[in-house]
């Protein structure tokens, strides 16, 4: 938003956050500053954007509109400036990409990014959803690949697919039964679940409730790596997709059989901000590498 006036770019602020005192939070100005550009940008306009009542502030219909033209030109300005800036190789690019800890094994085909684009940087950040989606949403991450993104406004969703979830097991701890096991049966085994701060929680915690059996939860933890040590070790079985233990499943450390639950599964997507246009040979990488996973 660049070529926009400072109570334009304001206004955007506002209607994203829904509110004068966070949005003047987030601008470093004091609320009362910010009100009244509000209000001179409502008399130029000759239109009421805001509704205002005890509660605070609700967009109207036209500055709804106002807010989707405004994204679009700004989308549009990042395009043209991304056509006048010089060749990346001179400007020392850096490329901020984001992926979750279970892609690491599988992230060789992102170095093609430093060929082909000579003396750029890739700025590779590890995290979970939530770490990701804040990132993009405040700009510092250029892309990202995560499970189960919220929608979003702010967000593009390049493309998603499906991964079931599976048992993680060794070679003596098999469920009852044939595969795919039921999870019923997988809930006798000692097991190490994955805590809140992974997005895999709610759908495993709404199943395992959905059993009505007791489960045999010995720990939990926010980390992958120590539930692949849990498995690995024999000290129980675990749940995860098959993205997520790979490495260790080729490694021959343990087992993954299929569940018999539709319900669970993971959706993995490659993201970007609506606001940041991404140029065509980093989409093509970062799509080239999408299909590896």
């Amino acid at each position: 938003m660049w070529a926009f006036s400072r109570e334009l770019q304001s206004f955007v602020v506002v209607a994203r956050e829904n509110s004068i005192r966070q949005a003047a939070e987030k601008l470093n100005v004091s609320a009362s500053a910010l009100s009244r550009q509000m209000q001179i940008l409502e008399r130029s306009l000759g239109i009421t954007l805001f509704v205002r009542d005890p509660q605070g502030i609700q967009i109207t219909e036209r500055g709804r509109l106002l807010l989707g033209r405004m994204e679009k030109w700004a989308m549009e300005g990042d395009v043209l400036k991304s056509s006048l800036r010089l060749d990346p190789a001179k400007e020392g690019k850096q490329f901020r990409i984001g992926i979750m800890e279970c892609l690491v094994p599988h992230a060789i085909p992102l170095l093609e990014l430093t060929r082909t684009y000579p003396g750029c940087r890739l700025q590779l950040t590890i995290g979970n959803t939530r770490l990701l989606t804040t990132l993009l949403k405040r700009n510092e991450l250029d892309a990202s690949i995560a499970f189960n993104v919220p929608p979003q406004p702010h967000i593009r969703i390049h493309t998603e697919k499906e991964f079931l979830i599976g048992l993680a097991h060794g070679h003596t701890m098999i469920p009852e039964g044939t595969r795919p096991y039921r999870l019923e049966d997988c809930l006798k085994w000692p097991i190490c679940l994955p805590d809140r701060s992974l997005q895999i929680f709610t759908r495993l915690e709404a199943e395992i409730n959905r059993c009505k059996s007791d489960a045999n939860i010995v720990s939990r933890t926010n980390s992958f790596e120590f539930i692949k040590l849990f498995v690995a070790s024999g000290k129980g079985v675990a749940f995860a997709t098959h993205l997520d233990v790979s490495s260790s499943v080729k490694r021959g450390d343990f087992l993954f059989s299929e569940i018999a639950s539709y319900r669970l599964s993971q959706t993995l997507q490659l993201c970007s901000s609506r606001h940041q246009n991404l140029e065509p040979p980093m989409l093509g990488i970062l799509e080239r590498f999408w299909t590896t996973l």
